[in-house]
């Protein structure tokens, strides 16, 4: 299962059985829900995934991870009022392309200040950032992203040529960066997040 997809993003060419699929460009080059095939390997399964199969995976993971999110979320908003949910992820190595990409579905899953000052933070510490280009989020922040009721979620695209080793196997040189990269994001956005009479107060 891929959580980052919604539950009916998938091909319906690779089912059996009826079932009522909304497949993104993604879902339709094979990377769905339940991913397919890829341009390097090609087809990942012998056969065709029955509906039945697929509901059972979409009960028995994708819908425990997102309810697993969105129980945290709660208690978090209950506790301090809003929240920031930082969706980390690896891309590519590609010439010309930002090491970080910053996602916030331009806007909807986050309000735009906290894109920016996450932006600032990691171009601060040396990093080329970009903002939702060329990736603006995916399901998860989509899913857990309500800026309008004080829930914020980021998508951190983070290159992996920056932290891996040359093989992309093993942790690399700059594995410490990027992750004190990720630290200092969530550590200066949550303090930026909090009541101006809670921060005066300390």
């Amino acid at each position: 299962m891929d959580c980052n997809r919604s539950p009916d993003d998938i091909d319906p060419a690779v089912i059996t059985g009826p079932f009522q699929a909304n497949p993104t460009p993604r879902a339709k080059a094979g990377l769905g829900v339940v991913p397919d095939r890829t341009a390097r390997h090609g087809r990942l399964w012998k056969h065709k995934l029955s509906r039945i199969d697929l509901e059972r995976r979409i009960d028995e993971a994708h819908a425990p991870y997102h309810r697993a999110i969105e129980q945290a979320l709660d208690r978090l908003s209950i506790k301090h009022g809003q929240t920031l949910l930082l969706d980390c992820h690896s891309m590519p190595n590609r010439r010309g392309q930002a090491e970080l990409v910053i996602g916030d579905r331009h806007g909807r899953s986050a309000a735009q200040w906290l894109s920016s000052e996450a932006a600032r933070i990691a171009r601060a510490q040396g990093w080329v950032v970009a903002v939702n280009d060329p990736y603006a989020g995916g399901f998860i922040v989509e899913r857990h992203g309500e800026p309008d009721k004080g829930r914020h979620a980021l998508q951190l695209e983070i290159c992996r040529a920056t932290y891996l080793d040359h093989a992309g196997s093993a942790p690399g040189p700059g594995f410490d960066r990027a992750a004190r990269l990720i630290e200092t994001i969530a550590r200066e956005l949550g303090a930026a997040m909090l009541p101006v009479h809670v921060i005066a107060a300390e």
